[in-house]
């Protein structure tokens, strides 16, 4: 006969929750399950086990279940363990106090994620790249105390702490912010209106996600719209984090201009701090005490920058319970992309450059390899340096710069850019140079004034470096500004523009030097991407010493195909053409200025531009009675014409290519329909309104059929 033992089990009062006569085998198998269950201590005394709180709660119930006490089952809840958070304004750091101990794996578990592993770059002689070492950084750390234990952590990262406490079955109760709400003289829904379809996905996609997350949009797609309608959404204290001055006019101009507020400047000499408040990453590391938790919204623009060291101590530090993660190009060489999505979310939402060139939201780029031979001299220098560094007669690294340099001040070059951006002017575009080197740029610069005169020429560069061209640092903006009115045809820029400089209107860029990574070309060539009133396309002409730099070149040329892949791009160019033309033959009535507004590139309903094509190639003579329709005023349409009208409408609705089009185009083609529709059903001398509106159906009905023939048919008929 088995050997039988009483098994207790009591809650933290000693009152008993579990009493069972169980043999040795079955005791063993119970006591394993209490353990991994709960947290126990057992009384050798009384000879019972002592439930603390609920470790994992699956196991709990599963103990529950076996023991036979349904009870316990009811009673689990007072036995979670429960954290508190709270922010430490003496720490500057999130901190959770948990009223108990831990056991050693859920500590481990804890500690893992309190750690952050990131790439550093580091050079290797003797490969002559730079490779990637793998460093752990800490984000917190556990501490022990009288009551249990409490865990400190960055605030920008509590929630990793917070997702490994739940899955251990632990309660959180976080301490919640009071924000207060701040007075925007515009709502969110004025401000949505506002927004362009993908940016409306955009903003959604956020909100879906809890508000966290980052939006991935290229340079020129309006991503500080995204960022106002997020502001004007939440109504909270709002800190935009932006990586230049630029940036920090930028926004401030557009919160006041869009939502009625002026926002507080925290950069630039200024230290302001308020309802709505703009800072620079680098015044934010500064000054993070007087930032870090005011707020219950962060944006962080130019998004990409958050992991560099500074960058990513300051963001890691602010306590918002809302973050909204901005960029173009999240994608790092250092691959330390995953500290972004740390820090403020995952990518919620993406959209390519070539979808919104199609839909005419940014301007088609066209790339052009423009090679140059170096001046003799110069090719004998380069011979002589190549030498050198294959026999290894001084370092590497100065061989590479001198070589770089010569490249960048070959005088072949420079006159080759003052040709291309004269040629450029006289055509009546207007033009930006980029270079890394300033003394480069100086030369650019001298021949550019000494041809065209100072008027014509700006140049925006570091503070440090703008005297060298006569400019003084505090009238450095003005140069952007007189680029804008159009007072200067050519704007000279380096890595201080790369980001956050609006300029709509320059439809030609040259790039003077080599540029190191990807993330930095596709910031400078985003610098042409946004359309403007008769732009058609954006070009970038790529300089290169023929046959030094063709290795260079041919890389800049296979990024920038990735992006706006040229094939692409030419055919996109191709049709604006003939849709330019087919605007230009519809004439100058009221009706013709109407189509061609909701024509333009900058308004893209594609649907529209397909139909009107479709009936010109398959019905002219519908086609005929379009255009005579569209050159007289609404009360002199003819009941034929209006017909016609009704058709092409119906048209762009219905047709099978609308499929191909997507639901943001649909949408745009009903409107134009309904905006056709509602012209062509005006009272007109003589004709019978309820029959057109009759028309209209049948019309509609028959090309939803597929019946566009006899749809046709009944445009003629009498």
């Amino acid at each position: 006969m088995a050997r039988t033992v009483t098994f207790w089990v009591v809650d933290r009062d000693w009152n008993t929750v579990v009493r069972k006569e169980l043999t040795w085998d079955r005791l063993e198998e119970l006591k394993e399950l209490l353990k991994k269950g709960f947290f126990v201590s057992y009384d050798s005394a009384l000879k019972r086990w002592r439930i603390k709180g609920v470790k994992d709660l699956e196991a709990a119930r599963e103990f529950a279940e076996k023991v036979g006490a349904p009870e316990l089952i009811e009673r689990l809840g007072a036995y979670r363990l429960k954290a508190s958070v709270r922010l430490d304004p003496q720490l500057h750091m999130a901190v959770i106090d948990i009223p108990s101990r831990l056991t050693y794996d859920m500590r481990s578990r804890i500690e893992d994620v309190l750690r952050i592993t990131y790439n550093r770059e580091k050079y290797d002689p003797a490969t002559k790249t730079y490779e990637l070492i793998p460093t752990t950084v800490r984000i917190g750390r556990i501490e022990t105390t009288p009551e249990g234990i409490r865990i400190v952590v960055a605030p920008r990262f509590l929630h990793r702490v917070i997702n490994v406490l739940k899955s251990m079955g632990i309660d959180v109760e976080v301490e919640k912010p009071h924000l207060k709400t701040v007075d925007l003289k515009t709502s969110f829904e004025e401000v949505y209106e506002r927004l362009r379809p993908y940016q409306r996905e955009a903003i959604d996609a956020w909100i879906r996600n809890g508000y966290r997350g980052t939006i991935v949009i290229p340079t020129g797609g309006g991503k500080t719209w995204i960022g106002l309608a997020a502001i004007a959404k939440l109504r909270v204290p709002t800190l935009i984090l932006v990586p230049n001055e630029a940036l920090l006019e930028q926004w401030a101009r557009k919160i006041e201009e869009v939502l009625g507020i002026k926002p507080a400047i925290f950069g630039g000499g200024k230290h302001e701090v308020g309802d709505i408040t703009v800072a620079t990453y680098q015044s934010a590391y500064r000054h993070i005490d007087k930032l870090w938790n005011r707020f219950g919204l962060l944006i962080c623009d130019e998004c990409h920058r958050v992991p560099a060291e500074r960058f990513f101590e300051a963001v890691r530090m602010i306590a918002t319970p809302y973050v909204l993660g901005l960029t173009a190009t999240p994608e790092r060489d250092d691959k330390n992309e995953h500290l972004i999505f740390e820090s403020l979310g995952p990518i919620v939402y993406r959209i390519p450059y070539t979808e919104l060139a199609k839909e005419g939201w940014l301007a088609p780029i066209l790339v052009e390899m423009v090679p140059v031979e170096p001046t003799p001299e110069d090719e004998r220098r380069l011979l002589e340096l190549s030498k050198m560094m294959r026999r290894g007669n001084a370092p590497a690294e100065k061989i590479r710069a001198e070589i770089d340099r010569i490249l960048a001040l070959d005088p072949n070059k420079i006159s080759k850019i003052v040709e291309l951006a004269i040629k450029a002017v006289e055509q009546g575009r207007k033009v930006i140079i980029f270079g890394n080197l300033i003394d480069q740029l100086k030369r650019i610069y001298d021949e550019l004034v000494k041809r065209l005169g100072r008027e014509k020429v700006a140049v925006y560069v570091g503070r440090g470096s703008v005297r060298q061209f006569g400019v003084s640092s505090s009238r450095r903006d003005e140069e952007i500004e007189r680029f804008r009115r159009g007072e200067a045809r050519i704007l000279i820029l380096n890595q201080a523009a790369e980001e956050g400089i609006d300029i709509p209107d320059a439809d030609v860029e040259i790039m003077a030097s080599a540029y190191k990574t990807k993330r930095q070309m596709i910031q400078r060539v985003g610098r042409i991407a946004r359309p403007a009133p008769g732009k058609l396309a954006g070009i970038v002409y790529l300089v290169y010493i023929d046959p030094w730099e063709a290795h260079r070149a041919k890389a800049w040329y296979d990024v920038l195909n990735e992006i706006v892949p040229q094939d692409e791009m030419r055919r996109l160019v191709e049709e604006r053409r003939r849709l330019e033309a087919e605007s230009r033959r519809l004439g100058e009535g009221e009706g013709a200025k109407v189509i061609r507004r909701v024509m333009r590139h900058e308004e893209r309903v594609a649907a529209l531009e397909r139909a009107l094509q479709l009936v010109k190639e398959r019905y002219p003579f519908i086609y005929e009675l379009v255009v005579q329709a569209l050159n007289k005023t609404p009360r002199k349409l003819t009941v034929k014409e209006k017909r016609a009208l009704i058709f092409l409408a119906n048209l762009a609705d219905s047709y099978g290519f609308m499929r191909d089009v997507g639901r943001e185009s649909k949408h745009r083609a009903r409107y134009v329909r309904t905006w056709l529709r509602d012209w062509s059903r005006r009272d007109l001398p003589g004709v019978d309104t309820p029959d057109i509106r009759g028309f209209a159906r049948r019309i509609a009905r028959l090309i939803r059929e597929g019946r566009i023939d006899e749809a046709a048919q009944l445009v003629l008929s009498e």
